[in-house]
């Protein structure tokens, strides 16, 4: 067992013995951890990915800034700036380096490519982060580029992806990656972690919709995509012990205009460094030609 385990097996038990002793500081304490994603190293095959990008930080407003911070996030760009754009949003936990692979072979194909490390995530600042906030910054992007020919989102980046949408960011094309399709399977996931309860995992919810002031199934991408009139495809792993790959048939089924691919023996992760399927999503990008729409006003944080 290594340090990681050992620690993580630790806090569970302590989470646990919590629940049943004191279920009301359980509650919040789930809650504060349900907005705080680990931030892991990067490893070297993606800092090597990134070091031929332009990266900026970039200013953004954080639901969890104090008066004297000013949060930023990091944002990476390839290709020519006049090509149609491309955006890509790593999952919880991950970073936008994770994305790159597709970095170089949608640039071959005629595009630019942005990518972003998240707040709390990557190199970008903060500690906790919620799927709002990652929406704003998608939507702020679709603005300022004009929106996209397409984005593409693995795990929790499809779902903030998806939310923008209906928010009004503007894509051509969605291509998720081992999204959840229903905010059921994130609790789930999150219970998994914790062996949390059912009232600790109501303290969750009740904080994300007093925060967001909407229910939380809102979030889902069977709610943000059903019926949406834009092309998809969606990826999932048979092996995903993450998101389950019933999750992408879910999704499928209320989403007409996109397309279901399974893979096999690849997990949750891997599949990002997946050749034939890196392969199946910029074929799929560049299947029809796409007008780049015209640019609009940027967005400024409220």
């Amino acid at each position: 067992m290594n340090l990681h385990t050992a620690l993580h097996q630790a806090f569970k038990t302590t989470f646990q013995i919590t629940q049943a002793i004191a279920p009301g500081i359980a509650q919040r304490w789930a809650a504060r951890l349900f907005i705080r994603p680990m931030r892991f190293e990067r490893p070297a095959r993606e800092t090597a990915l990134i070091q031929n990008a332009v990266s900026e930080r970039r200013p953004f407003r954080s639901y969890y800034q104090r008066a004297s911070d000013a949060p930023y996030y990091v944002c990476y760009q390839w290709g020519n700036a006049s090509a149609p754009a491309v955006l890509l949003i790593h999952g919880w936990a991950g970073r936008g380096s994770q994305m790159a692979t597709l970095a170089a072979p949608l640039v071959t194909a005629g595009y630019q490519v942005i990518t972003f490390d998240a707040p709390a995530h990557g190199d970008s600042w903060g500690r906790c982060t919620n799927l709002l906030e990652v929406s704003n910054i998608i939507h702020a992007l679709s603005e300022e580029f004009g929106g996209f020919a397409a984005m593409i989102g693995h795990s929790f980046g499809g779902m903030a992806a998806g939310f923008a949408l209906a928010e009004g960011a503007q894509t051509s094309k969605l291509v998720t990656i081992g999204s959840p399709a229903e905010m059921m399977a994130v609790f789930d996931g999150f219970r998994r972690q914790l062996n949390a309860s059912n009232h600790s995992i109501d303290g969750v919810k009740q904080y994300i919709e007093r925060v967001a002031q909407r229910p939380v199934e809102h979030f889902s991408l069977t709610h943000t995509l059903a019926g949406r009139n834009i092309g998809g495809l969606i990826i999932h792993d048979k092996e995903d012990n993450e998101v389950p790959c019933k999750q992408a048939a879910r999704l499928h089924h209320v989403w007409p205009d996109s397309e279901l691919h399974y893979t096999s023996g690849l997990g949750h992760r891997r599949i990002l460094r997946d050749d034939a399927t890196i392969a199946r999503v910029v074929d799929f990008v560049r299947g029809d030609s796409v007008q780049r729409m015209a640019p609009v006003a940027m967005r400024q944080p409220a």
